[in-house]
Parts: structure tokens; C-alpha cells; sequence
């Protein structure tokens, strides 16, 4: 079953790969959650929050804006790059094309579990569909 980039069931789907790779260590309460937001999409921003509590990961549908501890702003080209596995987000940042906000020094102490991300989600890059860009 093929799977949009960013829709409903995608985020469903990330959701359920993500809870299903508990965090060694865990992670102290209050945990922290990363916002994702897709500028430029033919229905405006779009994006997603993954929320760090414990030794779990969730992924949910979020508004932009949506008040997470750090948030990743990049246009659509840019994270349909990342999210096939054509471009590292670290790369992305390097050259600017990830704007980080939010509380940036827990994006840095937490930089290997936000790495994790890429890992977790590989398995659904093969049943995405992306957006010509």
C-alpha cells in the first residue's frame, strides 16, 4: 500500500515505527517533542510533531505553529529530499536549508535520538509516494 508523503495514514504509519523502537536510555520527564514543517505544499505548510517521553516516540499530524520544544522549518524540496534518503537533514542544516526555532540548546543535547528518526523511518520510504518537487 503506497503511502502520500506527509498524509494522515503516512503519519499513522510513522507513529506506529516509531513506538515500536523503545529509547535506551529513556528519555527524563518532561521529554521534548520536534516539530517538522513543509513550507510551499499546494495546501499551504504542512507537517508533523514527534514527541519524545520516556523509552517512547510518537509521530501525530500537527498545525504549524503548534508549540513544540524545537521546530525544523524547510520547503518541500528540501524534505522530500531528506525523507527519501537522497540529502542528510544534518547536510540540509549545514547549508542552511533547515531553519531550526525553539529551544535549541535541547535540539543539541538530544542530536543522536533526533538522528534516530532517519533510522526508524527508513522502512516507510519504500511505500511513500512524494510530490514531484
Amino acid at each position: 500500500m503506497s503511502l502520500p508523503y506527509l498524509s494522515l495514514a503516512w503519519i499513522e504509519e510513522a507513529d506506529r515505527l516509531l513506538r515500536a523502537a523503545p529509547l535506551d536510555p529513556p528519555v527524563p520527564e518532561p521529554g521534548f517533542s520536534v516539530e517538522t514543517v513543509v513550507t510551499g505544499g499546494p495546501n499551504g505548510d504542512n507537517g508533523y510533531v514527534v514527541e519524545f517521553r520516556g523509552e517512547t516516540m510518537t509521530a501525530r499530524h500537527a498545525p504549524p505553529g503548534g508549540g513544540a520544544t524545537v521546530r525544523l522549518t524547510q520547503d518541500r524540496a528540501v524534505a522530500v529530499a531528506v525523507a527519501r534518503g537522497e540529502r542528510s537533514a544534518q547536510q540540509a542544516f549545514l547549508a542552511a536549508d533547515i531553519q531550526v526555532g525553539g529551544d535549541v540548546a535541547t535540539l543539541i543535547a538530544h542530536a543522536g535520538l533526533v538522528a534516530k528518526i532517519g533510522d526508524v523511518l527508513a522502512p516507510l520510504r519504500e511505500r511513500t509516494t512524494f510530490p514531484s518537487t
